[in-house]
């Protein structure tokens, strides 16, 4: 029966949960894996309290509330600053090997030390994202013996693979752990302050199956009735009625509202419910149950997932009026701290249309990109024109989006009704009415996308009318529309590339003067490219150059990418100027430049033989989410991959379509690779008629500009086919292509081999690399002469270097430099 002191909120860890825990303090990687409200978080912030306070350790704790990879980040960098560690700012989330090690260094050099150090990453099953699985179990195969992890997940983690990679740095707590059983129960009710029978204890654990939420909700009712609920009851329903139909009408409200919150504080709980007394509320109800936590900084707050999908159901009962009235000021609270993209789902979700549009208009279709593209759709294909003709800059950012996606009859309606709206707007002034119409001129210039000469015309006419830079076009946009070069976009018609450049040159100021210096350095780029192109390497390393400083003073991410992939391409060729791919590759968190990012390593990697690295995407062919104007760029590097893989008839199945797609809107250079990757095939294939028949549309496409480094590129495959004059001419780049690539793909083959070194070869042949002559390192590391030939010995053996001592010592210090 229950007794008069019940004390449902108790902490209670049982004996083998709290051994299991013990262990993460040993292991690398801790997976705490188990369904909703087994008690996960409890138990692990119940082992971090103890280590805190028994071992002055450093907790991280990052909490996880969806599937978007930006909100993640953001998250990870919160987590890491609010206990005094900036350094993680400096990095954008990882999206490769490169980048996931620069990063793992960063995180092993910054955390090692005396300290212990735990980062919990809560609810990890709501991001769901295979590249955050790889990185942290890579992270975990090296992390310093103070650092652990532990993830709290309702899915199984990691992998089986990854299971047995990591072998003794795993601990895996499931929910057979969690569970209860019949003896601990009965320890745990005892503890509450309720005197169950055995029957009880047993009609409990079976109605519960030892699941934590279960048994808490059945003695909340036990205690409020004296009899445990029935085994059929639903989970919610039990919830709801155990604890939140016995509170006030206005702390039910208070929940049913601030559950739709990922996590709030005071102030904004104030702002979105309008009560005066939220702290009085939020104390009572942590002290109530423990479905209510205030997080580590003392200022948030965070419902339970059962409680927030409670309080979803209660806020669905609220009336239409009630759901409008909350929605919209959480929209004003998010449009306030300038999450644009939270603002924008709480504006549609309350029918709130014209505070909805006033933020895409604003946020200028920056956080727009977070969204999927045909959940944006549908939230403009619910706005009247009526809606639309209130909020013009909208209607600007909007068309302007749906250009990007192809949705041309769209956007020209979109276009007619701003025109009309504008034109017959007698309340607005000549100068607001000219900004306008110079803005949709400015957006209309995408109609005559890659025509220069015509995008220029609307660009001057634009600035002919406007009196101010753009409203709707920041400078943070995706300028290339995620193409990793300026030239494919440009370069339309054969014999035309050197008046293409000059109309460049010419028409980009007056468009940098509209939008702050938005796609700055871009004219430079297209020369630069134009250089490379032609073989003028060292004129094409200097333009490069002029586009990096101009992109890197206006923060031109896109245009720096397009450097990057230049850089790394001119390196193939040993020039002056070039430099290491993984030092030219910037990261980057934007979801475009994630995807721009990956193409520019699939071509390399494909290069350097390195398929295992190549993002699955590209592989697979399943487009990510990829703007259509530089669809046809990412699939020359498809078209590469496929190479690689020998799926030569597939490359030659791809053609046509592939050329219909580059005539969209004319990209010559992608016309000039699909045409030689399509020869290479056929060569490859034993059809040589044919191979010559698509060689000879490549030279035809090339020869009147000058390009000849495309040749250079496919010489392997095509050495036997080309034309003398030509083959004269590509000769000597073919060669330096050839022996940087293979110099490079050593460089991977060896960077892997010296991982295979001791820590004492490791050491001698980095004093080699710095010069130290076989007697200094005898001397340095307090070994015989001999000890450290024979080391060296063993260094080169490993590394299989051949020739004589000079020429392996010779070898091995350029290998160390790469």
């Amino acid at each position: 029966m229950p007794t008069d002191k019940i004390e449902l909120n108790t902490v209670y860890i049982s004996e083998r949960v709290r051994e299991s825990l013990r262990l993460a303090s040993r292991c690398a990687l801790t997976a705490v894996t188990a369904p909703m409200g087994y008690g996960k978080t409890t138990a692990v912030n119940w082992f971090l309290a103890g280590r805190i306070k028994s071992e002055h350790a450093v907790v991280v704790r990052i909490n996880i509330y969806s599937d978007n990879l930006s909100l993640f980040w953001k998250s990870v960098r919160k987590a890491f600053a609010a206990e005094g560690m900036d350094f993680i700012k400096e990095y954008s989330l990882p999206t490769d090997s490169i980048g996931s090690g620069m990063l793992t260094d960063e995180l092993c050099r910054s955390l090692a030390g005396e300290t212990p150090c735990y980062i919990f990453l809560d609810d990890f099953h709501l991001l769901g994202n295979e590249r955050v699985d790889a990185f942290i179990c890579n992270l975990a195969n090296v992390l310093p013996k103070n650092v652990h992890i532990i993830i709290a997940s309702r899915h199984i983690f990691p992998k089986d693979s990854e299971t047995v990679r990591l072998g003794s740095k795993l601990h895996i707590i499931g929910k057979d752990t969690l569970r209860l059983n019949h003896t601990e129960l009965s320890v745990y009710t005892e503890r509450c302050g309720i005197e169950l029978t055995d029957a009880d204890t047993d009609a409990l654990l079976d109605i519960s199956e030892g699941w934590f939420s279960a048994i808490y909700f059945a003695l909340r009712a036990y205690a409020q009735s004296g009899r445990l609920p029935d085994s059929n009851c639903d989970i919610y329903e039990m919830f709801t009625t155990v604890l939140i139909d016995p509170l006030t009408e206005e702390k039910r409200e208070f929940i049913a509202v601030m559950g739709l919150a990922d996590e709030f504080t005071s102030e904004m709980a104030e702002a979105v419910t309008g009560a005066d007394d939220v702290k009085d509320i939020l104390s009572g109800l942590i002290k109530q149950n423990s479905f209510v936590t205030r997080l580590s900084d003392g200022l948030t707050y965070r419902f339970h997932h059962i409680m927030k999908e409670c309080a979803s159901r209660s806020f669905n009962k609220l009336s239409d009026k009630k759901r409008e009235m909350y929605l919209n000021r959480y929209g004003e609270w998010y449009e306030r701290q300038k999450d644009h993209y939270r603002a924008i789902k709480m504006f549609h979700d309350s029918g709130n249309k014209q505070s909805m549009l006033k933020v895409i208009a604003v946020d200028r279709a920056e956080q727009l990109s977070y969204f999927p593209v045909e959940t944006i759709v549908r939230y403009i294909s619910e706005c009247s024109d009526s809606d639309l003709s209130k909020e013009p800059y909208a209607i600007l950012v909007i068309m302007r989006r749906y250009f990007s996606w192809r949705m041309m009859p769209e956007m020209l309606h979109l276009r007619d009704l701003l025109t009309e709206t504008v034109n017959g707007n007698s309340a607005m002034s000549d100068e607001e009415r000219n900004n306008i119409l110079g803005e949709c001129d400015l957006v209309m210039s995408f109609t005559a996308y890659n025509d220069i000469c015509r995008m220029s015309g609307y660009h001057r006419s634009a600035c002919e009318k406007m009196t101010c830079t753009s409203r709707t076009m920041g400078k943070m946009g995706t300028w290339t529309f995620g193409s990793p070069s300026v030239l494919a976009l440009f370069h339309r018609k054969k014999g035309e590339l050197d008046n293409e450049l000059s109309v460049m040159r010419e028409s980009m100021p007056y468009y940098y003067k509209l939008t702050e210096g938005h796609g700055k350095g871009a004219e430079f780029v297209m020369q630069a490219e134009a250089e490379y192109l032609r073989g003028n390497m060292t004129n094409a390393a200097i333009e490069v150059e002029k586009a990096v400083h101009s992109a890197s003073e206006n923060e031109q991410e896109f245009i720096l990418a397009c450097c990057s992939f230049l850089k790394m391409r001119i390196s193939f060729f040993g020039k002056a100027g070039a430099e290491p791919f993984s030092k030219s590759i910037k990261r980057f968190i934007n979801p475009v430049l994630m995807t721009v990012n990956d193409v520019c390593e699939g071509y390399y990697y494909t290069l350097t033989s390195q398929r295992e690295k190549i993002a699955e995407w590209l592989i697979m062919d399943s487009g990510a989410d990829i703007l259509f104007p530089a669809k046809p760029i990412v699939e020359i590097v498809i078209n590469r991959i496929l190479l690689m893989n020998g799926e030569y008839t597939k490359l030659i199945a791809r053609y046509s379509a592939l050329l219909e797609m580059s005539s969209v809107y004319p990209y010559e250079l992608c016309k000039l690779y699909l045409s030689l990757q399509t020869a290479s095939a056929y060569h490859e294939l034993g059809q040589d008629d044919k191979a010559i028949e698509y060689l000879d549309r490549a030279i035809d496409s090339a020869k009147p500009d000058g390009i000849i480094i495309p040749f250079a590129e496919y010489y392997d495959s095509l050495n036997e086919l080309l034309p003398d004059e030509l083959a004269d001419k590509i000769l000597p780049f073919a060669h330096s292509f050839k022996r940087n690539i293979s110099e490079q793909k050593n460089s991977v083959l060896y960077s892997s081999a010296l991982d295979e070194l001791s820590g004492r070869e490791k050491e001698i042949a980095l004093l080699i690399s710095q010069g130290y002559r076989n007697k200094d390192i005898a001397e340095k590391l307090f070994l015989t002469e001999g000890s450290v030939k024979q080391y060296i010995n063993r260094i080169y053996s490993k590394l299989t270097l051949k020739g004589t001592a000079a020429e392996k010592r010779k070898r091995l210090i350029s290998i160390l430099k790469c």
